[in-house]
């Protein structure tokens, strides 16, 4: 009866431990993690998920979904010979680029590191892990603390695992980034709470969401039709900018004022037509965008993926060619509700009818949509950079953030005219007057860029007198230290 009963023991704790695994193939779990690397600095919400698995009898390799695979047959390419451009796997540093399964051994590959994880361990286990991302440590020691039944996501619950870990110098234990993290293992569900085992993020990954073909609960990614449904009568504010490149570009801010005058949106396909009002002129002009669902893949797949510039932005902005890669980050949540996606040109371009990469220069964009407005932000980077963004709105009737009236009154208030007039231009001796009101500084430039006068405006100082020789140059009327005026003087003799 005793060897029975043993053997029901035996066969219990086997089974316990027998079936515990890192990641799940068929299952996309969904982490929440504040995305210190790059901008949107903000807590964004990853997805792990492993598309490719290979089989190699004694063991199999995980390859992370890093790719949307919508790359006429050149998906390879794009996966795996971008590594030969060292900073193209940026995310790197969240998700492991892949994973090893071996006997009850799970090998998480990093850019330059790998770490030896064993989820079949039980309650006091101890194991290292070699590591090479720190000059401060070069070991991590795993402990499993305990084991117990916790809820997992909302309605979810199941076993769980807890881990501590910690750094060493050879043998010697030091203090690092993973002394307050812990890593929590379901049962059946896979990672609780992740770490990513590189120096410059550490933080615990929390689970927010699952999807499987036996539960979807938690976070999901929004449908296209989430991000575009504007209708007749809601209003748009759109900053522009651009920022100061020298004396031939001296930068400058607008604002514009986008009216929805036509909205039509079907399952597949949306149409905006808008009339703007641009500051500066008043003029008033129609235009119209359009929004195709099949062009918008990267905004419901997984986290951290490239994806073609005409598949993301059909709009007439930057007239993408076919070929530019861009990079998307992980959805961020603003508002409590409003999911944000965020792509970054990466300066790469694709031939897909023969699979080649090559490298572009001088020029960058960003786009980036949400479920409020649809497209909210977008920009133009290269010699000069142009910057839009969206800072206002009246969307069914409920105005957020700037108002156009208080706009158009800020603007008049800071006519360029009423700032600084410059007499006479042209100048046949040199001698100018600069008049000023309301300026901090004034900076005279020759055409060529070089600092010709400089001078601190006080208060109660109403205009400078300045000699100037023979040439074109711009007067630079600085406020606070905002340029907000420049005009171009000819001294004649």
């Amino acid at each position: 009866m005793k060897k029975i009963f043993l053997v029901i023991i035996f066969f219990y704790c086997f089974s316990a431990y027998a079936q515990w695994n890192s990641f799940y193939t068929n299952q996309k779990p969904y982490f929440k993690i504040k995305d210190n690397q790059f901008s949107p600095v903000d807590t964004t919400i990853q997805q792990f998920h492993f598309d490719t698995i290979v089989d190699y009898g004694n063991f199999k390799v995980m390859h992370s979904n890093y790719t949307n695979p919508d790359f006429n047959g050149c998906y390879d390419v794009v996966n795996q010979n971008f590594g030969s451009y060292n900073y193209i796997y940026s995310k790197q540093y969240i998700r492991p680029d892949s994973v090893l399964l071996l006997n009850d051994s799970t090998y998480f590959f990093y850019e330059n590191t790998s770490v030896l994880f064993l989820p079949q361990s039980k309650p006091n286990d101890v194991w290292t892990s070699p590591i090479n991302n720190s000059s401060n440590y070069n070991t991590i020691q795993f402990t499993c603390d305990s084991v117990g039944v916790g809820n997992v996501l909302l309605n979810i619950n199941d076993s769980l695992k807890y881990f501590s870990v910690k750094a060493y110098q050879n043998t010697t234990p030091v203090t690092s980034v993973y002394d307050n993290l812990t890593i929590i293992l379901s049962k059946n569900y896979g990672f609780k709470q992740f770490i990513a085992f590189r120096d410059y993020n550490q933080q615990a990954f929390n689970l927010v969401g699952l999807d499987s073909a036996n539960v979807k609960t938690g976070f999901s990614y929004p449908d296209f039709s989430a991000y575009f449904h504007l209708s007749v009568g809601d209003v748009i504010i759109w900053e522009e900018y651009s920022p100061f490149a020298g004396p031939t570009h001296m930068g400058y801010t607008k604002y514009h004022k986008d009216s929805v005058t036509y909205s039509l949106i079907t399952p597949d396909s949306v149409i905006y037509n808008f009339s703007r009002v641009t500051t500066g002129g008043g003029n008033t002009y129609n235009y119209t965008t359009k929004y195709l669902r099949s062009n918008f893949t990267g905004l419901n797949t997984t986290s951290s993926v490239y994806t073609m510039g005409t598949k993301i932005s059909p709009e007439y902005f930057f007239g993408l060619m076919g070929g530019e890669l861009f990079e998307t980050y992980g959805a961020y949540i603003t508002n409590d509700t409003v999911i944000n996606r965020f792509y970054y040109y990466v300066g790469f371009s694709l031939d897909t009818s023969n699979c080649s990469v090559g490298i572009t220069t001088d020029a960058g964009y960003q786009l980036e949509y949400n479920t409020y407005y649809g497209l909210s932000a977008y920009a133009s980077e290269s010699w000069t950079s142009t910057y839009f963004t969206v800072t206002g709105s009246t969307i069914n009737g409920v105005q957020e953030g700037d108002d156009w009236a208080t706009i158009i009154a800020s603007v008049n208030e800071n006519d360029v005219d009423k700032l600084i007039q410059i007499y006479p231009n042209p100048s046949n001796d040199g001698n100018i007057t600069v008049k000023h009101g309301g300026v901090s500084h004034l900076d005279v430039y020759s055409i060529d860029g070089k600092l010709i006068f400089s001078k601190a405006v006080g208060n109660n100082e109403q205009e400078t007198n300045i000699q100037l020789p023979k040439g074109m140059y711009l007067v630079h009327a600085i406020k606070n230290t905002s340029l907000v005026s420049v005009l171009k003087v000819v001294v004649t003799g």
